[in-house]
């Protein structure tokens, strides 16, 4: 049905139209009341690309970095939840892709393939973390990880954020 997809409405019909109802639900929407989605529509709608005409394009070199690390292009793959629902492979095929790809990715702390899982299959593709600090699960972490000043790490956070870690 889709020989070429151009643009992120090809996407979308693509995937409304193999994808369970529930799953591309799930995948259009966003979180509360979809205000973060809004804006960034909203930001993304403003960038346009022009065309340059009689330009030499024989070498073109697309690579940046990233934090610090060298990508192939000014494109990573964003933190994404539960890939398995819409795809077998899941993250194991997103980061071998990025991989290929000489790009970056970053994980979902809601992923459906383990931190572990994606590092064997990923070798030596640039992987980023999606971490949500929760109070009490921070304070376990530091503890079985042997932490003995959970204070200290707590106010070295907050030092360079202060409101997401406020009240540790």
């Amino acid at each position: 049905m889709f020989s070429r997809l151009v643009c992120i409405s090809d996407y979308e019909q693509h995937a409304k139209s193999i994808l369970q109802k529930s799953i591309y639900d799930y995948y259009r929407s966003g979180a509360n009341d979809q205000e973060t989605l809004a804006d960034n529509m909203a930001a993304f709608s403003r960038w346009k690309l022009y065309p340059r005409m009689l330009r030499n394009v024989a070498e073109i070199d697309l690579s940046t970095s990233v934090l610090g690390q060298w990508v192939s292009m000014p494109i990573c793959v964003g933190a994404t939840a539960m890939q398995c629902m819409a795809h077998v492979d899941g993250e194991l095929a997103t980061v071998q892709a990025c991989r290929s790809l000489g790009t970056g990715m970053m994980l979902s702390s809601w992923a459906t393939s383990s931190i572990e899982e994606v590092a064997e299959a990923g070798g030596e593709a640039l992987r980023w973390l999606q971490l949500y600090i929760y109070k009490e699960e921070f304070r376990l972490a530091m503890a079985l990880s042997g932490c003995q000043n959970v204070k200290a790490i707590d106010k070295t956070l907050v030092r360079k954020n202060p409101l997401a870690l406020s009240k540790i």
